[in-house]
């Protein structure tokens, strides 16, 4: 009698034997949940017991017949079911849970028990058959089994609904190890390749960091910037040797952060390597310009081989097995998912999204966060409605599963514990690593505050006046619509030196108009700056985000007090202009209010800005207090987490009920998904040299559209060409016919087919984009 199958059309053509399938997957699953909680032999164990019989349905002919195409696929052929009735009676429920999610995604708890009662399949019933013939199947395969009532589950009994909410996340951690193990056991079979990962060794990535940066410290050591962001670094350095637990970095813009952080985080790691066993750094950050940047930074001190990217521009969907893929198609899916690599550089959604979603492929990765150091950069930008779950899920990582993370940001909040944050931090739990900060901001002051909009607010005029009246300047407006309509009116009256910056505008785009700093083109920002020329910025808060500028001259638009102070980090930033005759810097950051406008979106962000106006109503005295203060900060952010509810009851409830699905439908940093346009940009100056050549985009477009598939390499060139829009845009843009999907069926992601639609100057010209959202 022939052996039942877990999959078919492996790399050599053959069957993929399904004990030998189940072992490897058990085995594996153990061994990445003792990684991530180790001396936890309870933990290790419901691992292994998913391994074993997560596919423990698959022996049912009715599934081996649609296996070998001998029927369609349907309700008959399901197979998780069984190995999750089994569990639900003889184990913790934890496991019934991860093996009934495993393909389809985490299920509520009432769900799978419907499930695992089902009087048709009846599965468990069908499991205790199947069971003893995966014991008679074992017996050339591997010498036991494990005990199938261990004496941990006699002593503390099977797991009923946990009314701890780290109970919730023990079960999505015993969830990612199954899925990952499982997924890939599979692409091994399918691609006949084992997937390889660079070593992780904290202490020479340091040393190469910490050459790097004396180096550059060598260069700087006249400089008062030289000397601030040394201290800075040393003290990183010298704190990294502290515990595992949270820790704060404070500092100005320009205080060397990306490369401090870094360096606390390798040597940290390198300190617990042998205790902790700290095995990974991650570095999340809240838009997808800054990941550029800084993964462009740390390759360049690292080189290539330790660093991934995860973002939207690189996952393909969510993975879910299939038979007919190609062993193209399934490491295509599978390369980014698991964050195993030394060191991952990812955006806010897509860490904190997949610490509460279902899905098999955002979950996998779970297991891979436990026993890292987390890096947050730009922290202010956590979603305030969102905190008391994320915060609670960061405790649980710190707690039971030996992760440290760092908050980095120049306005930075406490997230101070209190009746609306009962996870936040008490008074010392988050360490600072910053030597003095307030001396710091004062020491790296390079800009001084005019709050123009205390004496009164402009009228177009007055602000078109003010902007020719400089030759060098950055204007920064809240509004995509705003930002668009001061371009053309300065436009319309012959302004000299003009640009436009937008997330209309599509990343190439955006790069072209800013050039390269050390090598910029003529005709871009940095080439007008560089040579003294006229240079008259218009942009929406696309600039704030790591944007490597400097301008003598900034008006900001009332807004939010953090981007305020972002954007004020945009002049002055190399320190480099002469003090003004009283000794003071001379930079001049000129926060400014539109008259009879609507010059904020609706909600938070306009709440956020009513605060600003408020607080900086009582520094008017002394406006430089935002340039030398941070005390200000958490202030102003425990008003904001006052303000809004940041989901105390909601999603906690959900959570401490294993309402898995409930869970993730609430958890959602951006309210509104439309969808991304790719557009078939090929450079102003390429466009104009060449006509009728194709550039980069379209030549992506037109491979994907041959092969019907798009690659994840493909995906993530493309995200260089990608717009994000609203809904209501992408309906507007099907509507005209100017959009086609990229990939047939898939409907999120989109590619222009209009050229008109897409403006030189201003990109994608209609609309309002969240700007108080993330990046995906």
């Amino acid at each position: 009698m022939s052996r039942a199958l877990a999959h078919t059309g492996g790399a050599g053509g053959e069957g993929h034997d399904l004990v030998v399938h189940l072992r490897d997957v058990a085995a594996l699953a153990r061994r990445f949940a003792e990684t991530a909680k180790p001396g936890d032999s309870d933990f290790a164990a419901l691992a292994e017991w998913g391994g074993w019989l997560h596919d423990l349905g698959k022996y049912r002919d009715e599934f081996q017949d649609y296996l070998l195409g001998r029927r369609e696929g349907g309700y008959e052929t399901q197979h998780a079911v069984f190995g999750a009735a089994w569990s639900w009676e003889e184990l913790p429920r934890a496991v019934a849970l991860a093996i009934s999610g495993h393909h389809a995604g985490l299920p509520s708890y009432s769900k799978c028990n419907e499930r695992v009662a089902n009087d048709d399949l009846k599965p468990h019933p069908t499991a205790e058959r199947l069971i003893e013939q995966l014991k008679r199947d074992t017996n050339d395969v591997t010498e036991t089994l494990p005990d199938p009532v261990a004496e941990v589950f006699r002593k503390t009994g099977r797991l009923a609904v946990p009314v701890r909410h780290e109970d919730e996340f023990l079960t999505r951690m015993l969830f990612s190890c199954l899925v990952d193990a499982d997924y890939l056991d599979t692409e091994r079979f399918k691609t006949g390749k084992e997937r390889t990962r660079t070593d992780f060794d904290a202490g020479s990535l340091f040393a190469r960091v910490d050459a790097h940066v004396r180096g550059l410290g060598a260069a700087e050591e006249e400089s008062a910037l030289g000397r601030i962001r040394r201290e800075i670094y040393e003290s990183c350095v010298r704190e990294a040797v502290r515990e595992l637990g949270f820790f704060c970095l404070t500092a100005p813009t320009g205080g060397g952060k990306t490369l401090a952080s870094l360096a606390f985080a390798l040597r940290h790691a390198a300190e617990h390597a042998s205790t902790h066993k700290l095995d990974r750094i991650i570095v999340v950050l809240p838009f997808l310009t800054i990941i550029e940047q800084n993964a462009a930074v740390y390759r360049k001190v690292l080189g290539d081989g330790v660093i991934i990217e995860h973002h939207s521009g690189t996952a393909p969907g969510a993975t879910d097995e299939s038979e007919s893929e190609t062993p193209e198609q399934v490491v295509a899916k599978q390369a980014t998912e698991n964050w195993d690599a030394p060191i991952v550089v990812t955006t806010t959604v897509q860490f904190l999204e997949s610490l509460f979603d279902r899905k098999p492929s955002r979950c996998r990765k779970l297991h891979n966060i436990a026993r890292s150091v987390v890096v947050f950069d730009e922290v202010q930008a956590l979603p305030h409605h969102l905190l008391e779950p994320i915060l609670s899920v960061l405790r649980d990582l710190k707690t039971n599963y030996g992760t440290s993370f760092l908050f980095c940001s120049a306005t930075q909040p406490r997230f101070r514990k209190s009746p609306q944050l009962p996870s936040g931090f008490g008074s010392e739990e988050c360490r600072e690593l910053a030597p003095r900060p307030e001396i710091v901001f004062r020491e790296l002051q390079r800009t001084r505050y005019e709050l123009a909009f205390l004496k009164g607010k402009w009228d177009w005029e007055t602000l078109l006046e003010r902007i020719e009246r400089e030759p060098q300047v950055l204007v920064v407006v809240n509004l995509r619509r705003q930002a668009a309509q001061l371009f053309q009116r300065l436009k319309n009256r012959g302004v000299q030196g003009l640009f436009h910056l937008s997330s209309t505008m599509c990343p190439e785009h955006r790069s072209d108009v800013l050039g390269k700093k050390d090598r910029p083109a003529k005709g871009s920002i940095h080439h007008a700056l560089s040579q003294g020329n006229p240079c008259r910025v218009i942009s929406t808060q696309v600039v704030e985000a790591g944007v490597d500028i400097d301008f003598p001259v900034l008006f900001r638009s009332l807004g939010p007090l953090d981007s305020i102070i972002q954007a004020g980090g945009r002049c002055n930033r190399e320190g480099k202009l002469p003090l003004d005759t009283s000794g003071a810097p001379s930079g001049r950051v000129v926060v400014f209010e539109l008259d009879g406008e609507r010059n904020t979106p609706p909600g938070f962000y306009a709440f956020a800005t009513e605060q600003t106006r408020e607080l900086l109503n009582k520094v008017g005295s002394d406006p430089d207090r935002l340039a030398v203060d941070p005390s200000l900060y958490p202030a102003y952010h425990e008003i904001l987490i006052a303000w809004k509810p940041t989901d105390v009851k909601s999603i906690q409830d959900s959570r401490a009920k294993l309402d898995f699905e409930t869970v993730a439908e609430k958890f959602r940093i951006i309210d509104q998904t439309g969808g991304t346009v790719v557009i078939p940009y090929r450079g102003r100056r390429e466009s104009r040299l060449h006509p009728a050549a194709k550039g980069e985009a379209e030549r992506l477009i037109a491979a994907i559209a041959l092969k019907k598939y798009a690659t994840i390499d493909q995906r993530r060139r493309l995200q260089r060409f990608s717009v994000s829009l609203y809904p209501q845009e992408i309906q507007a843009l099907c509507g005209s016919r100017s959009i086609v999907p990229l990939v047939p069926g898939e409907e999120s992601v989109w590619k222009l087919d209009h050229p008109a639609s897409y403006d030189d100057y201003l990109g994608v010209t209609f609309g309002e984009l969240p700007v108080d959202s993330f990046a995906q």
